[in-house]
């Protein structure tokens, strides 16, 4: 549901979740009036991108223990 939340809320959601270069983008997307149709879309990769990085230190971490 981070979609509709992205579309509710816009930067001040992508603000809240530490995605500042997204925030940034949709904020100033506002202000051209076409910012709330973006940011749905921008929501999902953010998480999955998010995800990604935190599964690789994971799996860097259980490595380094498995030594």
């Amino acid at each position: 549901m981070s979609w509709l939340w992205a579309f509710l809320f816009g930067p001040i959601y992508f603000a809240v979740h530490a995605f500042y270069a997204r925030a940034l983008i949709v904020l100033v997307l506002n202000f051209l009036i076409v910012g709330f149709l973006i940011a749905p879309f921008l929501a999902y990769p953010a998480w999955k991108k998010k995800a990604e990085e935190k599964a690789e230190k994971m799996i860097l971490l259980d490595r380094v223990r498995s030594k």
